[in-house]
């Protein structure tokens, strides 16, 4: 495992080349000489030579545990489906693997506590792939509540759009043993992530749920009530049966604080006396131009021993919220967290 105070590159593997693996390779190789794509595995043969061939990967296996037992790799992104995280991310860190996996970190808390004491008694970095809290524009939202520019949160509505049809090499998707649920463990726990990230923790939620058999065994739709403990409350929308194109993804964010409030469509749009010009008008307020990448993160939290932005610990606190969300829509009743 490489030390901190080595120079050499944080020498790194990719486990699961489809779907989300391009995009990791391309923020590993954007990061710089600190961290290297070494290695890369895949079940499938033509899409693991022709990722080797896209990134410069020579190393190239079909068999995960020769990723994790690698004496020269020191750590490694899961990009597998949900139901395969536990395994491979706690075989990773008994082997002394640093880990970045996909979100969810699992599909129950029962497989997420295994995955986090694993990386604690290894002395690993366990982190997850909650990557819209490294966005620019999400930075910035954080930034101004920092600032407090808005006052006091009481209110706040955050939503996913997206036409979602899983193809026939994604059929895992479809699912609901393999994915741990639909749309809110799959897409809508990003934006549950960033609402606990700008308000706090969840308290109690109240959801309802909508189903497409056509596309998925399990959630298609869900609205949600939350209410967090600093006594803010919220609505929740994950919609993966939008009519757009395939590729179209629609997020939005309306803030609603004492003094002030915040959009953002396309644009961060805020209306507050804190800022010039604003206190009649809604002000477009611009994201800075760079930001720390979620990989830039992954290597530095390596070198300094340091516990990640969305750690193992903090990524289960958001699985939890999307698990009272599906306890509540199957009972019909609200639930309180932390769960039982």
């Amino acid at each position: 495992m490489v030390s901190r105070h080595e120079s050499r590159p944080i020498r790194v593997g990719i486990i699961g080349t489809g779907g989300m693996g391009p995009r990791h390779a391309k923020g590993v190789q954007a990061v710089g000489a600190d961290i290297q794509l070494a290695a890369a595995c895949d079940l499938d043969p033509a899409r693991l030579a022709k990722f080797g061939q896209d990134f410069g990967v020579l190393r190239l296996s079909r068999e995960w545990r020769e990723l994790t037992a690698a004496p020269d790799l020191d750590a490694v992104i899961v990009l597998l489906p949900h139901n395969l995280h536990e395994a491979v991310c706690v075989d990773a860190a008994r082997r002394g693997k640093h880990i970045l996996v996909e979100k969810p970190i699992a599909r129950t808390l029962g497989e997420a506590d295994r995955m986090i004491d694993a990386a604690r008694r290894a002395g690993v970095v366990l982190m997850a792939a909650h990557n819209q809290r490294f966005y620019p524009v999400n930075q910035k939202i954080h930034q101004l509540l920092d600032e407090d520019v808005l006052g006091e949160l009481f209110s706040a509505r955050i939503d996913h759009h997206q036409n979602f049809a899983p193809a026939k090499d994604r059929a895992w998707w479809r699912s609901a043993e393999a994915a741990g649920g639909g749309c809110v463990i799959g897409s809508g726990i990003h934006r549950l992530d960033l609402l606990r990230w700008y308000l706090g923790e969840a308290r109690e939620v109240f959801a309802f749920q909508a189903g497409d058999p056509a596309r998925l065994e399990a959630e298609v739709v869900s609205v949600a009530v939350i209410r967090f403990a600093g006594g803010a409350v919220a609505e929740f929308y994950c919609n993966w049966g939008a009519p757009h194109p395939p590729a179209t993804v629609h997020e939005g964010l309306s803030l609603f604080g004492r003094s002030g409030c915040l959009y953002y469509d396309g644009a961060i749009r805020v209306c507050s006396p804190h800022l010039e010009g604003a206190a009649k008008s809604l002000v477009v307020v611009e994201p800075e131009a760079k930001t720390q990448s979620m990989w830039e993160h992954f290597a530095k939290c390596i070198r300094a021993g340091a516990a990640p932005l969305t750690s193992g610990d903090d990524a289960r606190r958001s699985l939890e919220l999307v698990l009272a969300i599906y306890r509540s829509a199957e009972t019909g009743q609200s639930v309180r967290l932390p769960l039982a």
